[in-house]
C-alpha cells in the first residue's frame, strides 16, 4: 500500500499535521539519519487514534516517537509513519506535597520548575515518559511511580502500582473474542447502481477485497468481492473489466449475506466462513448502514498478533 493515499487520508484528521520526508536529524540527540517517510504530530489523543488506526487499516508500518528519544537511524528512508504525540501529552501537575503527575511527553527536566523535592534526579534524566517506557527502562522508576495510565483505542486504563514495586511497560494485552474487537471501521459501502468499474477501482484504491452493498435506504442488500468482479470479466489482464465495465454491481454481487452482530464470538466467524467459503461478514447491530466488516484476514492477523498461537491436534 502507498504512503501517498495514507498521507491523503491523514490529511483529513483534524490535529494531526503531516511533513513527508521529514529529517530524521531534526530530531534525534546524535543528530544524524535519513527522512521519515511520513512524519505526522499529533496534538491530541482522537488524532493519535485515528493516525494510528488509519496505518494499521492501511498496512502501513507505523511507530512513536517520543521528545528526546534516543534513535539511531540510518542514512535511508525510515518507512511508513512516524507519530510524535504533541503538547497534550505534555504537562506537569502537584497533585499534593510529595505527589505529581507528569504527561508522558514531558520532558524530565521540565520537573525543576517545581522547586526542590524528591523528583530532583528524575529532572536530570533525559527523554520523557513515554520514551523510557517505550525503551524498557521501566525498572527505573521502581519505587517512585504509584499510578500509570496509557491510552488506548476504547479509552484510558488506570493501573495502581503497590508501593516499592516497578511499573509495567505496557497495559496488560487482552485476548481478542468478540467481532467488535477485530473489525475493520469504518466500512465502505457501495450502491445497486454502482457500476463494476466504479467497484473496481474502488477496491484497487483502498485495497479491499469485499464492498458491502447497500440500497437507497442505507440497508444491506448484497455484498461484492474482487473475485465475483475477476470471475464476471473473465480475463484477468491489466485492464479485466473493459468489457462489462458499465453493467451495476446488482447484476453480479451475492445477495445471500451471512452478517453477525458486534458481540459474536470471532471464533463463530471463522467456523461460518469456512463453511460458507466466504471472506468477509458484515457487522451490523440494527438499522441501516454496518458498524464493521470481519475479514479471513482479520481474523488471521488477530491470530498472529494479538494472542498466543496455540494450535491443538
Amino acid at each position: 500500500m502507498s504512503v501517498d493515499l495514507l498521507r491523503g487520508e491523514l490529511g483529513e484528521v483534524p490535529g494531526l499535521r503531516l511533513r513527508p520526508d521529514e529529517p530524521m536529524a531534526q530530531h534525534t540527540p546524535l543528530r544524524v539519519g535519513g527522512p521519515a517517510e511520513l512524519w505526522a504530530v499529533a496534538e491530541d489523543i482522537d488524532a493519535l487514534r485515528l493516525g494510528i488506526k488509519a496505518a494499521r487499516r492501511h498496512r502501513i508500518p507505523w511507530r512513536l516517537h517520543w521528545p528526546f528519544q534516543d534513535w539511531i537511524v540510518r542514512d535511508g528512508v525510515l518507512a511508513g509513519l512516524t507519530v510524535r504525540p504533541g503538547r497534550a501529552f505534555e504537562g506537569i501537575e502537584r497533585l499534593a506535597l510529595d505527589r505529581i503527575r507528569i504527561h508522558a511527553a514531558s520532558p524530565w527536566s521540565s520537573l525543576a520548575g517545581l522547586g526542590s523535592g524528591w523528583w530532583d534526579e528524575l529532572s536530570r534524566w533525559p527523554g520523557c515518559p513515554g520514551g523510557l517506557l517505550a525503551e524498557g527502562q521501566q525498572a527505573r522508576l521502581t519505587g517512585m511511580c504509584r499510578e500509570i495510565a496509557w491510552y488506548r483505542a476504547r479509552g484510558t486504563d488506570r493501573l495502581d502500582v503497590e508501593e516499592g514495586q516497578t511499573p509495567p511497560a505496557q497495559p496488560r494485552r487482552e485476548r481478542a473474542l468478540i467481532a467488535s474487537q477485530i473489525m475493520t471501521t469504518p466500512v465502505r459501502l457501495i450502491r445497486q447502481d454502482t457500476t463494476l468499474l466504479q467497484a473496481w477501482q474502488i477496491l484497487q484504491a483502498a485495497r479491499f477485497r469485499h464492498l458491502p452493498v447497500v440500497n437507497e435506504g442505507g440497508f444491506l442488500v448484497g455484498i461484492l468481492s474482487e473475485r465475483d468482479l475477476l470471475r464476471e470479466a473473465g480475463t484477468p489482464d491489466h485492464h479485466p473489466l473493459q468489457p462489462v465495465a458499465g453493467r451495476p454491481v446488482s447484476e453480479i454481487m451475492r445477495t445471500r449475506v451471512f452478517t453477525a452482530r458486534p458481540e459474536a464470538p470471532i471464533r463463530d466467524l471463522a467456523r461460518l466462513m469456512i463453511a460458507e467459503n466466504i471472506g468477509a461478514v458484515p457487522i451490523f447491530d440494527q438499522g441501516p448502514g454496518l458498524d464493521g466488516i470481519v475479514t479471513r484476514g482479520d481474523v488471521m492477523r488477530t491470530l498472529v498478533h494479538e494472542a498466543p498461537l496455540e494450535l491443538w491436534i
